[in-house]
């Protein structure tokens, strides 16, 4: 899966010296920034994944001087490494970096801690929370935080882990025509001018042509590369390098060049765009507009909700790029959006959805825009991509109105468990949240995947309740766990359990399930259940095997007593608790 990862926060909060300790490249390239320790422009660098493809990486400066240079390298960004130095924590920058990236089509977020050597325990869990505050309520309320030092290489393999894993977990690419903003031109000596950049979406190939905007050039693709390799085409998300047609000089093809398939961009002076306002102010009429790796002055005005942007010189544009509003001195955060065409300064998608608090069907978006659903799918691709809206079977909302509903859903089940301690959960149709249907099951569904509830066969739980049992429930998982503990790493399967305890095995069943759900036993594979007690017994006694050298399943099996049948998913389940970490065919201790 392509897709590029970024970094971001408060300058010398260790970027730089961590994409070099995690890639063995330094993405400081230029004199001024080694004789400085800053980064002043954006580096690239690259992660190996598992399977040995390059993962591109941009480095962004944090100055707050620099921050047109920053939101260059942060447009094409789908994974974001948001980074906090442990001595000093979050800082103005790393606050206005996070609001930039809410405000991006940024998909997934992982927060380094970095300098963790200068930190102890109590202060790194300070930094902890500090994080979580800021991401609260926020589409990165759930992102992993990981401590690390480049100096000891404590968490750096962890980091790694999570890049990759983000990366891993990012969606389809976006669909249409092959885009990208220039950010670096420089001449290639003896064979002609090469230009970089993040290709957004499509595809480039050797011998095609693209057009340069805003000049409306045609220029000739010579050769391509992507992380030093010379490749015959390139499919986006990813960095890549482009030798262009010898006609082209390095002063025509600029920083902010959009270089897109013939047909796809055009030159504009006047943009419109829905935007999102970071403060409830009235927006300043002169703004800086952030458009791929152009930034350019420009007019506001605004008709009805949809901003109107006069700019003081034509620019690339693609459709539905995001933009970036600041203002115009200081360079304050003010909002970001979508570009919208010219004509939709009424109703459009993004508005409706908007209007709509409990969302609105695609069937009655398209009968208020007489347009077909075919006609609005790249509309509510490119806004779903975005991180604007949410769509739910079919119901679209707003991001806003998602986490008001998902708040009022926690807040339903905790008001069940309150009154039903002896039940497991409410089912769906009980969960009292104003969404019916397919629509009601995708939100439950969505909480139980960022881990703020728990499916319990048919109900649903909050991961932090644990049901409270009768006389009958208590004494039936009671017996449960002394037969599985009397078989210590080597427990018999449901039926077998039933026959040796003479327990019929619906209730064998039904015992199994209330013990998962208080807590006492857990299932490590279909058949195989172990008491709680005895998963801890497991981990303390490989801990004092093995210490924090690693080893495999044989080993295992060889400390336990048991067999492989038991040891595979019992191991599996000890990386998922957070006991161990796998890499290969080798665990560890954390």
């Amino acid at each position: 899966m392509a897709g590029i990862i970024g970094t971001a926060g408060h300058v010398d909060h260790g970027k730089s010296a961590l994409i070099k300790a995690l890639t063995s490249i330094d993405p400081d390239r230029l004199p001024e920034e080694k004789a400085r320790g800053m980064t002043i422009d954006l580096g690239f660098a690259f992660l190996n994944d598992a399977h040995g493809a390059r993962v591109s990486m941009v480095d962004v400066p944090g100055h707050e001087s620099l921050i047109t240079n920053m939101l260059a390298g942060a447009m094409g960004v789908q994974v974001c490494l948001l980074c906090v130095a442990a001595d000093d924590g979050i800082m103005a920058q790393t606050r206005e970096h996070f609001a930039l990236m809410e405000l991006l089509p940024v998909e997934r977020m992982v927060v380094a801690i970095t300098k963790a050597d200068l930190a102890d325990a109590e202060l790194l869990r300070q930094r902890r929370k500090e994080v979580q505050s800021l991401f609260s309520g926020t589409r990165f309320a759930s992102s992993p935080i990981v401590t690390c030092s480049v100096v000891d290489g404590h968490g750096l393999e962890d980091v790694r882990r999570q890049l990759l894993s983000a990366h891993a977990s990012l969606g389809e690419p976006r669909r249409g025509g092959a885009a990208l903003w220039v950010d670096r031109a420089f001449a290639q000596k003896g064979r002609g001018n090469v230009v970089t950049g993040s290709l957004l979406r499509g595809e480039l190939r050797v011998g095609e042509d693209l057009v340069a905007w805003p000049r409306n050039w045609r220029v000739k693709i010579l050769e391509l590369q992507v992380h030093g390799q010379t490749v015959a085409s390139v499919e986006g998300p990813e960095r890549v390098a482009i030798l262009l047609s010898s006609k082209v000089t390095l002063e025509e093809m600029p920083r902010g060049t959009l270089l897109a398939e013939p047909q796809l961009g055009s030159a504009e002076t006047e943009l419109h765009a829905q935007v999102r306002w970071v403060s409830d102010e009235k927006p300043p009429r002169r703004v800086r507009v952030g458009l791929g790796t152009e930034d350019v002055l420009a007019d506001l005005r605004m008709q009805g909700e949809t901003a109107i942007l006069k700019l003081d010189r034509p620019v690339g544009v693609i459709p539905g790029s995001p933009i970036i509003l600041r203002r115009h001195s200081p360079m304050d955060l003010l909002g970001g959006g979508m570009l919208v065409p010219a004509t939709a300064t009424g109703n459009t998608v993004l508005s409706l959805i908007e209007r709509a608090a409990n969302g609105v069907t695609t069937e009655v978006i398209c009968r208020k825009l007489g347009r077909t659903p075919q006609e609005l799918g790249d509309e509510f691709e490119r806004l779903k991509r975005a991180g604007t809206i949410v769509g739910l079977a079919g119901t679209w909302l707003a991001a806003d109105h998602l986490q008001t509903l998902a708040r009022a859903c926690l807040s339903a089940m905790e008001t069940f468990h309150t009154a039903h301690p002896a039940l497991p959960g409410p089912k769906s149709e009980q969960v009292e949240i104003a969404l019916t249907g397919k629509p009601r099951e995708r939100l439950l569904a969505l909480l139980a995947q960022q881990g703020h509830l728990r499916a319990q066969g048919n109900c649903w739980a909050l991961t932090s309740f644990r049901m409270r049992l009768n006389e009958r429930q208590g004494q039936l998982v009671e017996r449960l766990v002394q037969g599985l503990a009397g078989h210590g790493f080597n427990p018999p399967n449901p039926y077998e359990l039933g026959k040796e305890l003479n327990i019929p095995l619906p209730t064998i069943e039904e015992g199994l399930r209330l013990g998962q759900t208080v807590g006492a036993i857990v299932q490590v594979a279909a058949d195989v259940y172990l008491g709680q007690a005895t998963v801890v017994a497991s981990a303390q006694a490989l801990r004092e095997k093995f210490g924090t050298n690693g080893f495999c399943v044989g080993e295992a099996r060889t400390v336990l007593n048991t067999s492989r049948r038991v040891a595979v998913p019992l191991l599996e389940t000890l990386d998922r608790l957070g006991h161990t970490q796998r890499d290969g065919d080798q665990r560890r201790f954390l």
